[in-house]
């Protein structure tokens, strides 16, 4: 089973910043949740991996007891929905840039990237390396704040 792996991706939430110390426990029940398992098993302690060999143990053990399919939307879309449970939902993102964006559209515009670096997303989102994805961003700061501050978001970040 992956209690580890669940573990392992719990403490690499934590120590990136997706989740506070608070929502530990939190965090392994939804994983838990999401990979099907109904028992906790306390594992070792968390270790410290790439998060690219966490989340494929998950996708290897949900594809052996067959949660999902063993194939690369399958698997795309699981491992999007494990990191899922750990970001923060976009209303938060939306608040969080434009309040940033208001103080410093640079570290605005790298506070987003990190985030999309971190819960896995940036290259399976823009489909290009993490360098060429920061440049683009930085040229296109402002595009970035229309898009996310936008009117119809508005109401979303509650402003």
């Amino acid at each position: 089973m992956s209690y580890q792996a669940i573990k392992d991706l719990v403490g690499y939430a934590h120590r990136t910043g997706l989740i506070e110390e608070c929502e530990r426990v939190w965090a392994e029940n939804t994983l838990l949740h999401a990979m099907g398992l109904e028992a906790w098993e306390e594992p070792q302690a968390a270790r410290e991996r790439p998060l690219e060999d966490i989340l494929r143990e998950l996708l290897d053990d949900a594809a052996a007891r067959g949660l999902i399919h063993d194939d690369v939307t399958s698997c795309d879309l699981f491992d999007t929905e494990l990191m899922g449970r750990l970001t923060p939902r976009p209303g938060q993102v939306i608040r969080t840039f434009c309040d940033r964006y208001e103080k410093d559209p640079r570290a605005a515009t790298d506070w987003f990237y990190d985030l999309c670096q971190t819960s896995n997303e940036i290259s399976a989102a823009m489909g290009m390396n993490p360098a060429t994805v920061r440049t683009r961003l930085s040229r296109g700061r402002e595009t970035l704040r229309r898009t996310l501050c936008s009117e119809e978001e508005a109401q979303c970040s509650m402003k």
